[in-house]
C-alpha cells in the first residue's frame, strides 16, 4: 500500500513549481472559447489556497454574499467549523485520481470531502461514467514498467444505460454507488467524508451546468477549496462551462473561487488516472 501511495507523489515537486510560476498571472480578458489556453490563471496553488480559505472564514461580509447567492442552501458537509478540501465526482471511488487528491489533502489537517451525485444519469459513452461500471485494476508491472491491467465489469451496460447512478445494481444485485463507496472505505476507513449531493444538485440547476458550477464555485469561495483536473480532452467543457461560471462568481462575490489544479499536464500523461490500485483487488474479487 505504501509503495502505491508514494508513487502518486512522483511528480508533485514539478507540479508545485509549475503552479508557483503562474501564481501571479492575471485572469485573461479572453473571448468566450479561448480560456483553456490560459487555464493556469484560474488555479491557485494548494498552499496559497489553504491560507486564503482560512483567512476568508473571518470575513463575515463574504459569508453573507455567498449565503445570499446560494439562498442559504449550504450542504452539511461544507458547513463545518473548518473549511474543507473538496473533490466533486460522479461517485466517490478510490481510483488513482481520488487517491492522489487525498494524499495531497491530508497534509493540511482540514476535513477531506469527496462529493458525489447519485442522481446523475449513467451514459456509457461518457468515459468517466463507463469506468464506474468497468473497473480497470493495475495488478502488476511489466519489465518495461508498463501497467498490467485486469478489468472487472460489474454491471450490465445495456440494462443500466440512462438510469440514475443511485438506482443501478451490480451483477450481484448490490448498489453500484455503495460498491464504490465501500472500496474507498477499504483504503481510508475514516479519513474521507463522502458527501451525497443529489438533493442539493436537484435544487441548484441540475439541468444548467453553468449555473450549477456557479453554485459549486461559490461554495468554494468561502466554505472550501475545490480540486479540479482539466486535461486537453475537456477543453470544450472548460471554455463553455467552467470558465464562464468562475468569472461570473468572481464578479458577484468580488473574490476568486479557490480552485487547485489536481493534475498538471505532465502528471495527466503519466497514467490513466481512472484506473485503480491493486490494493482493492481482493475486495473487488469478492464483489463480482
Amino acid at each position: 500500500m505504501s509503495d502505491t501511495l508514494k508513487s502518486l507523489k512522483s511528480n508533485r515537486q514539478f507540479a508545485t513549481l509549475l503552479r508557483n510560476v503562474v501564481r501571479s498571472i492575471k485572469l485573461p480578458n479572453a473571448k468566450r472559447g479561448q480560456f483553456f489556453e490560459s487555464r493556469p490563471a484560474f488555479f491557485t496553488d494548494v498552499d496559497s489556497a489553504v491560507a486564503k480559505i482560512k483567512a476568508r472564514r473571518g470575513d463575515i461580509e463574504l459569508k453573507g454574499k455567498v449565503d445570499s447567492f446560494l439562498k442559504d442552501s449550504i450542504p452539511a458537509h461544507f458547513d463545518q467549523v473548518d473549511p474543507i478540501l473538496y473533490l466533486s465526482r460522479h461517485i466517490a471511488t478510490p481510483n488513482f485520481e481520488a487517491l492522489h487528491f487525498i494524499e495531497i489533502a491530508k497534509e493540511y489537517d482540514l476535513p477531506i470531502v469527496i462529493g458525489q451525485d447519485s442522481g446523475g444519469k449513467f451514459v456509457a459513452m461518457n468515459p468517466l461514467k463507463k469506468c464506474l461500471g468497468k473497473l480497470s485494476v493495475v495488478v502488476g508491472m511489466t519489465r518495461y514498467q508498463d501497467e498490467i491491467i485486469e478489468n472487472f465489469t460489474v454491471i450490465d451496460f445495456n440494462q443500466c444505460e440512462g438510469k440514475n447512478l443511485g438506482d443501478i445494481k451490480t451483477k450481484r444485485g448490490k448498489s453500484l454507488v455503495e460498491l464504490h463507496n465501500n472500496l474507498l472505505r477499504e483504503i481510508y476507513p475514516s479519513l474521507v467524508t463522502i458527501g451525497e449531493e443529489e438533493g442539493w444538485i436537484d435544487e441548484h440547476h441540475r439541468n444548467n451546468l453553468i449555473k450549477q458550477y456557479e453554485h459549486i464555485l461559490a461554495l468554494n469561495s468561502y466554505y472550501g477549496v475545490v480540486f479540479e483536473a482539466f486535461p486537453p480532452s475537456e477543453t470544450k467543457f472548460f471554455n463553455e462551462i467552467f470558465a464562464p461560471a468562475y468569472l461570473n462568481v468572481k464578479k458577484v462575490l468580488g473574490v476568486n473561487p479557490l480552485v487547485v489544479e489536481l493534475l498538471s499536464d505532465t502528471e495527466d500523461s503519466d497514467r490513466d488516472w481512472n484506473n485503480y490500485p491493486s490494493v482493492i483487488y481482493p475486495f473487488l474479487k469478492n464483489e463480482i
